[in-house]
């Protein structure tokens, strides 16, 4: 009798993309560690916008999502049923930018896989 193979763990992060599996519902923590040009820690702050736009492997927007009133640099990536069906199994990339007095691109054209 043979051994049924895993599935791995969704989400995740593997070779630096954010993986999971189509229709997996979850919510994901994203801790940001931010330092100015000084090395001086950056708090983003109630006034402060985070901003995560993703887009298909053909450039069109699937979505942007605004986060607001983030507290202790950590915002959470709610994927429910709602979200997971606008990923259908495929390649994205998503941008973050936040906006804390000026613009700041944090991530730019990152991978996301949706198996």
């Amino acid at each position: 009798m043979s051994k049924l193979p895993g599935a791995k763990l969704s989400p995740r992060i593997e070779n630096g993309a954010l993986c999971w599996y189509a229709g997996d519902t979850f919510s994901l923590d994203i801790l940001l560690e931010l330092t100015d040009t000084d090395g001086e820690p950056v708090t983003v702050g109630a006034a402060d916008t985070l901003t995560l736009t993703v887009y298909d492997s053909c450039q069109t927007l699937v979505e942007t999502i605004s986060y607001t009133n983030v507290t202790g640099n950590r915002i959470t990536l709610t994927v429910d049923e709602i979200r997971t069906a606008k990923y259908p199994p495929g390649a994205y990339r998503y941008t973050l930018r936040l906006t804390h007095g000026q613009n700041t691109t944090l991530a730019w054209d990152n991978p996301i896989l949706v198996e």
